[in-house]
């Protein structure tokens, strides 16, 4: 009984011994932190969508056969109007609505835009026209498209967006807005406008994000 306990002795001394002789193996490693910032978008309207700028005015006749489909009026993106059917102006030029984009530099943005809901109502009766075909066109200097060219045309917000434009070296960029009325039978004479909430007037929306 004595050996053994001794034997039991010796090899609890061995492991100790052993166990203090091994190494910890730790070891250090850095990580690095990385989090990009880039300021927030900020758009300003410069100007509104506005077909009769001044004194001007649009004309129609046979008021009570205007058809919404084919008597109506288009302002491209570069001012230029265009009447059709019943409805005629002197007019050459309305005022394609502007707004600037403020943001980082050389970066790439998502340009999309309403395309339906949008009502120009008169004050007092509460008549609407519908403002329908909503383009946009993007670039430095604000110039606008001819209608249908290189307009980009408005498919809902956040839906089939324009992505093929990128902010300035100064973070800067320009959106023109151009788009349709459409006349309607019975029309009084009167100023529309989607200002008129009230009565039922829904303003244009333009959203502009960062190109994922």
């Amino acid at each position: 009984m004595i050996r053994t306990k001794q034997m039991l002795g010796y090899l609890g001394v061995s492991a100790l011994a052993l166990g203090a002789a091994m190494p910890a193996f730790a070891v250090d490693e850095t990580v690095e932190v990385d989090a990009q910032f880039r300021v927030a978008l900020t758009l300003t309207e410069n100007n509104q969508v506005d077909f009769t700028p001044g004194t001007g005015s649009i004309d129609y006749s046979d008021v009570a056969n205007i058809d919404n489909t084919a008597d109506y009026i288009q302002l491209a993106t570069n001012d230029a109007l265009t009447p059709a059917g019943r409805i005629t102006t002197s007019l050459t030029n309305g005022q394609a609505g502007q707004v600037t984009i403020a943001g980082e530099p050389s970066t790439g943005v998502s340009i999309s835009c309403l395309n339906t809901g949008m009502v120009l109502s008169e004050t007092g009766t509460g008549f609407d026209l519908n403002f329908v075909e909503a383009r946009v066109s993007a670039d430095a200097a604000g110039t606008g498209d001819a209608y249908g060219s290189a307009d980009h045309v408005c498919a809902g917000l956040g839906t089939t967006p324009y992505t093929g434009y990128t902010l300035s070296v100064g973070g800067a960029g320009i959106v023109t807005i151009g788009g349709r009325i459409n006349g309607e039978a019975n029309m009084p004479s009167a100023v529309y406008s989607s200002a008129n909430t009230g009565d039922g007037g829904v303003p244009f929306q333009l959203r502009v994000i960062y190109t994922p």
